[in-house]
C-alpha cells in the first residue's frame, strides 16, 4: 500500500520525534513484560514484590503512565528471569543532500545516526549470561 504525500511527510516527522519514539519503545517493553508475566504465572503484585516496589508502580509502567529507568528495566529482567538485549545506535546512509554534494567532491560526507534494533547479544556479567529465557 502506498502512502499519500501527506502521510509520508507525517510519518517522517513522527520518526524524528523523541516522544513518539519513546512511546513506541515503552509499548513494546510493556507488551514483553506482560507476556513474560503470563509465562511465569505471576501477578503485578508479585512482580512488584520481586523488585521492591508496590503494585501501583507496576500498573503505571504497564499502562505507560510513567517512564522506566534502565535500572528499573534491569530489575524487571532479573525478576522475570529474562535477559536484556540492548538497542544500539548505528550509522546508516539516509537520503542526505550533503552526501550528494560529497559525491561530486564539494563537501565531506556525513552520516546520520538513528536507533537500530538490537543485536541479539545478551548482557553478560563475569563471563556468564544473565538469566536466559
Amino acid at each position: 500500500m502506498r502512502r499519500s504525500a501527506w502521510a509520508q511527510e507525517h510519518h517522517e516527522r513522527l520518526a524524528r520525534d523523541p516522544e513518539y519514539l519513546a512511546a513506541g519503545i515503552m509499548i513494546e517493553l510493556s507488551e514483553q513484560i506482560v507476556r513474560r508475566m503470563e509465562e511465569l504465572g505471576i501477578s503485578q503484585h508479585e512482580l512488584a514484590r520481586r523488585i521492591g516496589k508496590k503494585q501501583p508502580f507496576i500498573s503505571r509502567l504497564l499502562n505507560h503512565g510513567t517512564n522506566m529507568t534502565i535500572r528499573t528495566l534491569a530489575s524487571l529482567a532479573i525478576a522475570l528471569e529474562a535477559e536484556i538485549i540492548p538497542p544500539r545506535l548505528v550509522a546508516e546512509e539516509l537520503p542526505n543532500p550533503a552526501l550528494d554534494a560529497a559525491a561530486e567532491g564539494n563537501e565531506k560526507p556525513q552520516k546520520r545516526m538513528h536507533l537500530h534494533e538490537s543485536q541479539n547479544r545478551p548482557i553478560r556479567r563475569s563471563g556468564k549470561q544473565v538469566h536466559g529465557h
